[in-house]
């Protein structure tokens, strides 16, 4: 498949893309994927395009729910790692 879009875009796509994202519909939460990111020029305001067709506008500068389903799982440094980061 071949798909236009800026450098930007593509940096935006790598991090969203296949994201489940929380979208409230009519008072109603519901999940919906998301199959990629366009930016509109000039604005910033992102429009998320999801795998059911919708399509919605996002401000870069407002939070939005996105499920998480990384773990993150702290480790304690060894001696070794320790005594490597300090040379």
């Amino acid at each position: 498949m071949k798909a236009a879009f800026t450098p930007e875009e593509m940096l935006y796509n790598q991090i969203y893309k296949d994201r489940i994202m929380w979208v409230e519909i009519d008072g109603v939460e519901e999940q919906k994927i998301i199959n990629y990111i366009k930016l509109v020029p000039n604005s910033p305001i992102m429009q998320a395009h999801f795998h059911d067709g919708d399509v919605m506008e996002m401000s870069k500068y407002k939070c939005y729910n996105f499920e998480v389903t990384n773990k993150l799982d702290f480790k304690k440094a060894t001696k070794e790692q320790i005594k490597q980061a300090s040379i």
